[in-house]
């Protein structure tokens, strides 16, 4: 055999036998060269999807790519903080509940198992720096602090639990506190301040205390009713209707309104709370504003005073009238306390 033939019958093992060396030097599934995470593994959907794997068998296989400081300077220079809020692990926006990403909405949907292996099975900070998750939550209910959570008017991070009312729906609380809202699993019960079929506070709601319904929407605007009475007002998650006491879209109380010697006479509404509560709606000159209703088809021009009978003894809207039914008060809302101007 010559040395051409030799060399040419050789060469199909010599190959071969590269190959099978070649398909024994598997790549370990941590070299940084190659894709080594799954398909799914920014899914969060998804059973492969990075943050469930952590939490199933923690951070130490990260390290092996991205370094023990999770910069990436052994990967390549990806850091995991590109997308990660810093050593915390959180993404960023986690704190915003109008974010994707926000920790209250991955908590609803996939409990709290991801919470535990970075802060505890108490949640008191465990091996992550002391970080107790009840810096801001009060205690095991998941709630931010008290002094926050139950202040109606106070924005953090989604607010009082009204604001999360308003901005997540009821959902969130049946999760807690059951679909009747007697107490769940978390043994509270929202009816302990909240009446068990309307929500409202149990004083002060109707009655213009601290709860007043009126200063509320003021506040919060149309959304904080429409988050139980519907989007028309009409009944929604409650069934109540707020017309059932409002004289439809007008807000006006349905009974009294007109009337002098009503408790819900607007007269009354506007030396309590101000001529700012009519011009809301009215618009500032009170000539109809968003309602297209103009206050002076009843009232005599900017003074407020009707429009007939003012000044006509006998008449029922003579002003002496209304003085003797609603007192000194009833001039001083617009003359003053000194009644000069």
């Amino acid at each position: 055999m010559t040395k051409r033939l030799y060399i040419l019958s050789v060469m199909p093992l010599a190959l071969a036998l590269a190959l099978a060396g070649g398909c024994a030097e598997r790549k370990s599934p941590h070299d940084p060269a190659g894709d080594v995470h799954p398909a799914d593994w920014m899914k969060s959907t998804s059973e492969d999807f990075h943050g469930r794997k952590i939490a199933a068998v923690g951070l130490i296989s990260c390290g092996e790519c991205h370094g023990e400081d999770y910069r990436g300077e052994d990967h390549g220079g990806t850091s995991c903080y590109q997308c990660h809020d810093g050593p915390s692990g959180h993404p960023e926006g986690y704190l915003l509940s109008s974010s994707a990403n926000y920790h209250g909405d991955v908590v609803a949907t996939e409990g709290t198992g991801g919470c535990t292996e970075c802060h505890g099975e108490d949640y008191r900070g465990k091996e992550h720096g002391g970080t107790s998750c009840y810096y801001c939550h009060n205690g095991p209910s998941g709630h931010p602090r008290e002094a926050v959570w139950l202040k109606y008017s106070v924005r953090f991070y989604g607010g009082g639990h009204n604001q999360a009312t308003v901005t997540r729906g009821l959902e969130d609380c049946a999760r807690c506190h059951g679909e009747n809202f007697n107490g769940g699993t978390s043994g509270q019960s929202c009816n302990t301040c909240h009446p068990s079929e309307s929500g409202h506070p149990a004083t002060g709601f109707v009655d213009r205390g601290n709860a007043f319904h009126g200063d509320r929407y003021d506040t919060n605007g149309e959304n904080y009713c429409a988050a139980c009475h519907g989007a028309d007002l009409r009944g929604g998650y409650t069934n109540v209707t707020c017309w059932d006491c409002h004289n439809g879209p007008s807000g006006h109380p349905d009974e009294g309104f007109l009337d002098p010697a009503h408790a819900n006479f607007h007269g009354l509404e506007a030396t309590i709370r101000g001529l700012d509560e009519c011009a809301t709606c009215h618009g500032a000159d009170f000539s109809g504003g968003n309602t297209g209703r103009s206050c002076f088809e009843c009232h005599d021009g900017p003074s407020g005073h009707p429009a007939a009978g003012w000044l006509q003894s006998g008449h029922e809207d003579f002003h002496a009238e209304r003085l003797i039914a609603t007192g000194l008060n009833y001039c001083a809302g617009c003359h003053g306390a000194d009644f000069t101007g």
